[in-house]
């Protein structure tokens, strides 16, 4: 592509670029499955841009937003998918006191705190404590730096998330038994399907874990694989 088409095709909104993208993918014979995962997938960038586009942090408010946004990766170190998803958040709210007309964060009182969280609707309680979690620490922060003379984190409710809210899939031994039986392993990619079950199954790696492995993982001396956990980040040793 030239560069005046390529800057043709930068100009359109992000939905025709969407529409375009996914044209040439049918072009290019991507099957069903692939074509409806990225459709899925931009059609939720889309919805996220326009949201983010609508949105209005007041002036004053800025420098405090991008203070908190660097104390947060610096000083908390926060992993970036969780730094985006928090300030994502954080931009929101001040977003409704701008519409509340409140222009300064010390103008900030516990009725706007709690207009916000009312603000949410419905939601289930994950949705409404991971919410509740970032404003909160959003408000600590405010008040460290002296921006806020009172803690209004106190104002926040305590959203109980109980542990077994999510029943999380378990196969019986039998079923996996069975499973790995059923794989023919006298080809290279059916010994791959093979070993990565077995990761899954036996060792309970997380899918991400298992694709992420490499061969600097597998500590032949020790007869040990050794990770660091996409998650968490913690190290993981394993048999």
């Amino acid at each position: 592509m030239d560069s005046s088409a390529y800057q043709s095709v930068c100009k359109r909104p992000l939905d025709l670029l969407v529409a375009h993208a996914l044209s040439e993918l049918e072009k290019l014979r991507y099957s069903t499955r692939s074509l409806r995962r990225y459709r899925a997938a931009w059609e939720h960038l889309v919805r996220f841009a326009r949201e983010m586009s609508r949105l209005q942090v007041p002036a004053a408010m800025k420098k405090s937003l991008s203070e908190y946004e660097q104390y947060c990766r610096k000083r908390r170190h926060l992993r970036a998918s969780t730094l985006r998803g928090r300030m994502r958040m954080i931009t929101v709210f001040l977003d409704e006191l701008g519409s509340r007309n409140v222009t300064t964060l010390d103008q900030l009182q516990p009725a706007d705190v709690a207009a916000f969280v009312a603000s949410r609707g419905p939601t289930c309680p994950h949705s409404m404590s991971r919410t509740v979690s970032d404003v909160r620490c959003f408000l600590r922060f405010l008040l460290l730096r002296g921006i806020l003379r009172q803690d209004l984190s106190q104002v926040l409710p305590r959203v109980r998330v109980p542990r077994d809210a999510t029943i999380p899939s378990v196969w019986e031994p039998e079923l996996v038994e069975r499973l790995l039986k059923v794989i023919e392993r006298t080809s290279p990619r059916g010994k791959r399907d093979y070993a990565i079950l077995l990761l899954a199954s036996r060792l309970g790696l997380r899918l991400g874990d298992i694709r992420r492995l490499t061969l600097d993982d597998l500590k032949w001396d020790t007869a040990a694989i050794e990770i660091t956990r996409s998650k968490t980040g913690a190290p993981l040793c394993l048999p």
